[in-house]
Order: C-alpha cells, then sequence, then structure tokens
C-alpha cells in the first residue's frame, strides 16, 4: 500500500516538473518569436526610416524643403512605370530635376539631389534590388554635379544640355557596369539609349526654363 501511494506521489511530481518545463519552453519560444517579429518590423521600417531621413537632411540645407520634396516624390515615381513593362524604356525625371537643382543652386546641392533622387527612384521601382543599381547611383550624381559645373549657356541651348547629359549618364553607366560587371545586353540598352536621350531633349525642351525660372523666382 504504501510503496504504491510513493509511485503515484513521483508520478504526480514527475508530471508537475514536466508541465513546469513545458510552460518553461512556450515562455522561451514566445520570447524568440518576439524577437523575430521585431527584427522583420525594423527590416519594413527601413524604407520609413530612409525618408525621414531625407527629410531631415534637407530641411537642414535647404528653406524651401516642400518643393524639393515634391520634386522627390515625383522623380522616385517617374520610374514606377519599369516594373510593369519587361523592356527598359528611358523616361525619368531625374535628370531633369537633378540638372535644374545644380544649375540652380550649385554642383554639392545638385549631388545631393542627385544621390537621394536616384535612391527613392530604385527604391520605389524597385530596382535597388539588382546588382547594377550602385551603377545608377554614381552616375546620376556625377551628372548633377557636371550640370552645375558647366556654363553650358555660353555653347548650347538648355534642350541640348539636357541631351549631352542623358547621354553622359548611359555612357558613365556602361563603362562602370562593364568594369564591375562585365557584359550586358545591348539590344536592351540601344532601345534605352534612343529614348533616354530623345525623351530628356524633350523634357528639358518644355520644362527645364520654366523649372529653372521658378527655382530663381524661389
Amino acid at each position: 500500500m504504501r510503496k504504491g501511494i510513493k509511485k503515484a506521489i513521483k508520478f504526480i511530481l514527475r508530471k508537475c516538473s514536466l508541465g513546469e518545463e513545458h510552460i518553461e519552453t512556450k515562455k522561451q519560444s514566445f520570447k524568440l518569436e518576439k524577437i523575430v517579429s521585431l527584427i522583420k518590423k525594423g527590416k519594413e521600417n527601413k524604407i520609413k526610416l530612409l525618408f525621414v531621413l531625407i527629410f531631415l537632411i534637407l530641411l537642414c540645407v535647404f528653406s524651401k524643403w516642400l518643393f524639393v520634396i515634391a520634386a522627390l516624390v515625383l522623380v522616385a515615381l517617374s520610374r514606377l512605370f519599369q516594373k510593369f513593362i519587361p523592356f527598359k524604356i528611358g523616361f525619368e525625371l531625374v535628370t531633369l530635376f537633378n540638372a535644374c537643382f545644380s544649375i540652380a543652386y550649385g554642383p554639392v546641392f545638385g549631388a545631393i539631389f542627385g544621390f537621394f533622387s536616384i535612391l527613392m527612384t530604385l527604391v520605389i521601382s524597385e530596382e535597388i534590388k539588382r546588382r547594377w543599381a550602385f551603377v545608377s547611383i554614381i552616375s546620376a550624381v556625377v551628372v548633377a554635379v557636371v550640370a552645375g559645373i558647366f556654363p553650358y549657356e555660353i555653347y548650347m541651348s538648355l534642350a541640348m544640355f539636357g541631351f549631352l547629359l542623358a547621354a553622359l549618364y548611359d555612357v558613365i553607366f556602361d563603362v562602370i557596369y562593364r568594369i564591375t560587371l562585365g557584359r550586358m545586353d545591348m539590344f536592351k540598352r540601344i532601345i534605352f539609349y534612343c529614348t533616354h536621350v530623345y525623351l530628356n531633349y524633350l523634357l528639358f525642351l518644355h520644362f527645364g526654363q520654366k523649372i529653372l525660372l521658378y527655382l530663381s523666382g524661389m
């Protein structure tokens, strides 16, 4: 009888011990899930933090930040259509606004705007995932600096200058790409070249002077 009671007590104690271990395991599992969830949320918030950083930087360096923010959003959205088209079309507003800001406010501001504008464009169009994304950033910044330094008005119209800036972007992109990443699909590049330089010529022809006049009056 006593042996039976002892066995029953041992059994109950063992069950209680296992129950406590199970509860402890569940607690640890819950903590781990919470940590993983926080990490995931952190990744999702990276883009939001990027936009907040852009707001703060532009607020510090440029008083007319509302127009700059509007330009950044417009530039970023200009490449959104590329997600739905299998071949590359050279329509973008990066070159136009980069050049106008560089001409109006100098190459330093133009380079800052160029960096953030192309970065936002790549993020929103999801082209930031492509291995050539860094080449686009370098090319856009260089074009912005050239636009702010070169006295184009002595030699040519703004429309022709925009045409040459678009061509310069393509040349820089191709040279860096070939050095760092190797070959590219030339058929696709030719389509992009033709549409890119021509569409930028039209953009600078119809909107370039208007943007510059607006910026000079701010």
